[in-house]
């Protein structure tokens, strides 16, 4: 039944509040996002010529099906949190790590709490760390966590690098000290622009098919992309330019898991794309967005789906810690 329920919410490009069985179905397909194991994650993308969609942000429409945000709990000793991904092995936790500057370190949360349930500690270098994201096989019996070391804000780096470490449950019991695990199986990839030198902070992975997608952050977003399929022998990933987005200050984003909603976020705000059949993630991005519901942070940088909802995490900024906020569907 979910499948049928996922074409159907595909179809959707616009939130139509006044037509109610829509939303119900928008409803619908997003709860599926707890799904693992997706339709058509075998399929390979389909890319048209680079996109430069026209739009302002203050002229989007603004979607109801969301309620404002909930503070949960205070992030304590983790203060500069820059991405936050879902887990699949850990269901109803969230994977956050630090920015540049921290070990190289993914602490887990629990959802509902915000409590440090676990600490890997991983045999990878952190340059900038800027997001996390999720993925896994086609059978469902491994998942992956991916952390994008993309952050340049002098320019200057001739190489990026993407970590990806297999995801493994943690066992945890509320009073548990919580000792950093080690993890050695790590793989990297690097990859350059093919057309200059940017600084990024989002790292999106498509559930149907793996493609890697990076947004740089600057006054307009760069999209680009690669298969982890066409990767060199030496771990080389030949990124492409996608297409340009009219947003500045992209800090991070998340593709639901079913495949058919992505997020991405700015210090000001929260933006919706719904994903239409036959369109790739890329392709969706060409689509007009719409405006998502935001309690603003001090320094907001860290967004991903979540159960019935999306969180959103602040850096922190003074001596206030930042709270995880839970954005639930009506």
């Amino acid at each position: 039944m979910a499948g049928a329920l996922e074409k159907g919410i595909g179809y959707i490009c616009y939130v139509n509040r006044c037509l109610t069985l829509f939303t119900l179905q928008i409803l619908m397909g997003f709860n599926a996002c707890t799904r693992t194991r997706p339709a058509g994650s075998n399929t390979t993308p389909t890319h048209s010529a680079p996109f430069k969609p026209e739009y302002k942000l203050s002229e989007l429409d603004s979607s109801d099906l969301f309620n404002s945000g909930n503070a949960l709990n205070a992030v304590e000793g983790i203060d500069e949190v820059s991405g936050m991904a879902t887990g699949i092995k850990n269901p109803g936790d969230l994977w956050v790590h630090n920015d540049g500057g921290d070990a190289s370190l993914l602490y887990l949360l629990d959802g509902s709490t915000a409590q440090l349930k676990g600490i890997y500690s991983m045999a990878a270098s952190n340059t900038d760390w800027e997001d996390i994201a999720i993925s896994y096989d086609i059978a469902g019996d491994h998942s992956y966590l991916w952390v994008a070391d993309i952050g340049d804000n002098l320019l200057s780096r001739i190489n990026c690098s993407l970590y990806k470490v297999e995801e493994l449950p943690v066992v945890y019991e509320v009073g548990d000290t919580v000792v950093p695990k080690d993890v050695k199986e790590v793989t990297e990839y690097v990859f350059h622009y093919p057309d200059g030198y940017y600084n990024a902070e989002t790292l999106m992975i498509d559930p149907l098919n793996g493609e890697i997608i990076v947004v740089t952050r600057g006054d307009e977003a760069r999209v680009y992309s690669a298969l982890e399929t066409t990767a060199q022998a030496s771990g080389v990933l030949d990124m492409v330019y996608r297409g340009t987005l009219p947003i500045a200050g992209i800090t991070g984003g998340d593709v639901s898991r079913n495949g058919n909603h992505i997020v991405m976020r700015t210090y000001r705000e929260i933006l919706l794309w719904n994903r239409q059949p036959g369109q790739s993630v890329v392709e969706a991005l060409a689509n007009t967005p719409v405006l998502l519901p935001y309690i603003k942070e001090p320094q907001g940088e860290a967004i991903c789906w979540g159960a019935n909802g999306y969180y959103t995490l602040s850096e922190r900024v003074g001596s206030e810690l930042p709270s995880l906020y839970h954005y639930p569907f009506k």
